[in-house]
């Protein structure tokens, strides 16, 4: 097993995180304590939904709640609801959604371990080598997160590693929704590993279909003024990226530099007097680097101090 741990760990590297993070990570999108007003969604709405079994296990197994709270994972749920109803997706395939979103990734591979290794197979350009370590390390997850406490459920779905994995490796995840002769298909995907999957992937995207980003969502989320304490509270902002947030609050900077993404395009912002634009632009910010979308960060301040970091996450 230490040598499968090993693996494990290496893998995250190469995606520019660690086990460390990862552990870090599960309390902040499974902990339910947002209201269901942020969404938009009424309450009656989501009761409605609730009837027709859209909302998975964590939420409906709350029934002697006054109040509906919300996890992050439940959030962008909710958002997809209310998206794919917007485009008259019928009830029945969004539960179908549902049930694909929230499966269990690691109670399905325990069983299925044989369906899925010969999936990749068929499906993937993964060679024997590959196929033999994911095969040691699908053993390793059935005894580790396997046993993991309830409360982390959430992050062992489809849905949960994806918002995870968007914000510690950048990554970005689509449901993607199709119909051919009346009957509606699903298909949901990650950047990061569409190389792997475009065999099975490919035909969706190449079809009239329905795309949902769950990263656009997220993005809404850090803009949204009626979500400010509940981003506040994810702690996803190290130390030093509280800093940079911190002097355009007060606006006690220069200059601050930031190069954003792969392209290593330049943010500059330079000191204002419309105290209007430096909010709105704190706010530009936070999401930036609460969603890791930078490499490097540079500020000066008024007395001429200066700071500088480096984002470790790959983009």
């Amino acid at each position: 097993m230490d040598e499968v741990l090993a693996d494990l760990k290496e893998r995250l590297k190469k995606n520019g995180t660690s086990l460390e993070q990862v552990e870090k990570m599960y309390p902040k999108i499974t902990e339910s304590y947002m209201p269901l007003s942020i969404t938009g969604v009424s309450a009656r709405t989501y009761l409605h939904w609730k009837s027709k079994g859209l909302i998975p296990d964590s939420q409906t197994n709350e029934e002697q709640r006054e109040w509906v709270r919300l996890s992050l994972i439940d959030y962008v749920w909710v958002k997809i609801i209310q998206a794919m109803r917007d485009f008259g997706i019928p009830i029945t395939t969004i539960r179908e959604t549902k049930e694909i979103l929230f499966t269990n990734f690691v109670t399905f591979l325990k069983h299925e371990k044989d369906v899925y290794l010969e999936f990749l197979k068929t499906e993937t350009d993964f060679n024997k080598d590959e196929l033999d370590s994911l095969n040691s390390l699908i053993d390793f997850l059935n005894t580790t997160i396997g046993n993991s406490p309830e409360e982390y459920e959430q992050y062992s779905t489809l849905l949960g590693s994806i918002v995870s994995n968007l914000f510690l490796m950048n990554d970005k995840g689509s449901v993607i929704i199709t119909k051919e002769k009346g009957q509606f298909e699903i298909a949901l995907f990650s950047y990061k590993t569409m190389d792997d999957f475009k065999r099975h992937i490919a035909p969706s995207l190449e079809r009239p279909h329905l795309q949902i980003p769950i990263r656009k969502l997220i993005e809404d989320f850090f803009d949204d003024p009626k979500c400010d304490k509940f981003v506040d509270s994810f702690e996803l902002l190290s130390f030093k990226e509280k800093k940079v947030i911190d002097a355009i609050r007060k606006k006690d900077f220069k200059q601050i530099i930031i190069k954003q993404d792969s392209a290593k395009d330049k943010i500059t912002i330079e000191l204002e007097r419309d105290g209007d634009i430096l909010d709105q632009k704190a706010k530009d910010v936070k999401r930036l680097l609460g969603l890791n979308e930078y490499s490097e960060v540079t500020i000066k301040y008024r007395n001429d101090k200066h700071m500088y970091f480096k984002n470790t996450t790959r983009l």
